[in-house]
């Protein structure tokens, strides 16, 4: 007989509710509000958290990831595995902007986009095009990523960088179309590689499950992912004031041309945005 059983017929019923509240509320005590803060700055919140770099991170990664490729598993995001594909509007949306724009080429570069996240949940979409010898899928991600992503992943059509000049200095030229699909919060300094991708010439601009809110300034956090879907590890996170990141491309000749998934009441929102340079 199990020790709760044993305990159901020794013990009167008060008792017996009094413990399950008492476990109740110490589930409850122990789980991590999802977002912390906000934090004073980027090293605080790093101070504060494990970090991306956490082995945690890179150890599930790279499994799910490999499994994916080998068709153990149909899909993979953020480490969780689900059992079908789950479309983004805003990528396919901006799948298509960048082949209509080049008679059905797509060359992009996917910005954080890990081992080919974005790369295997759009790889049907992408098949006419990948049998033409018309997509190139050039992904910028942290070393660790890169150099696993080349040993492992890499082909004629993805292929994996460190920074956006070295991007620029393999391909001869950065493509014009960019993805940022959740990555761009996780960046130390969001606009810095903004203006870099700005500045080599890029005309159109995806952000897929970008964090923002209608906070009036931009602010930083504390990530606390659940545990049991994805992994026990935290990370310093950016809260974009939507008005002031739409300003802030606006402001570099970007205009906002598709809004996709967007609930501005959350304050913590993952929306998803599409930006064109204006032609003067």
């Amino acid at each position: 007989m199990r020790i709760r059983e044993i305990a159901k017929l020794a013990l009167p019923p008060i008792i017996l509710m009094g413990m399950r509240k008492v476990r109740s509320l110490s589930r409850v005590q122990t789980i991590r509000p999802a977002f912390e803060g906000p934090v004073s700055s980027w090293a605080e919140a790093e101070r504060q958290s494990d970090g991306w770099d956490a082995q945690v991170i890179l150890d599930k990664t790279l499994d799910v990831s490999l499994k994916v490729k080998r068709g153990d598993i149909v899909f993979q995001q953020d480490t969780v595995v689900y059992d079908r594909i789950r479309y983004s509007d805003t990528i396919l949306a901006f799948l298509t902007l960048v082949a209509s724009a080049n008679d059905g080429a797509i060359n992009i570069v996917d910005f954080g986009g890990s081992l080919g996240t974005n790369f295997f949940q759009n790889r049907h979409v992408l098949k006419t095009c990948m049998e033409g010898g018309n997509c190139a899928w050039s992904i910028i991600e942290r070393k660790a990523i890169v150099n696993f992503g080349r040993k492992h992943f890499q082909n004629e059509i993805l292929r994996f960088f460190e920074t956006v000049d070295e991007a620029r200095r393999v391909l001869r030229t950065l493509p014009r179309s960019v993805l940022f699909s959740g990555s761009l919060q996780c960046l130390e300094n969001p606009y810095f590689i903004l203006d870099q991708v700005i500045g080599a010439g890029v005309d159109l601009l995806a952000f897929d499950r970008l964090l923002c809110s209608p906070i009036q300034e931009h602010e930083i956090y504390i990530q606390n992912p659940d545990p049991h879907r994805y992994y026990a590890a935290s990370y310093p996170v950016w809260c974009f004031s939507r008005t002031k990141f739409i300003e802030y491309l606006g402001a570099r000749s970007f205009e906002l041309i598709a809004e996709l998934s967007q609930r501005p009441e959350l304050t913590f929102n993952h929306a998803g945005m599409i930006f064109r340079r204006m032609r003067s």
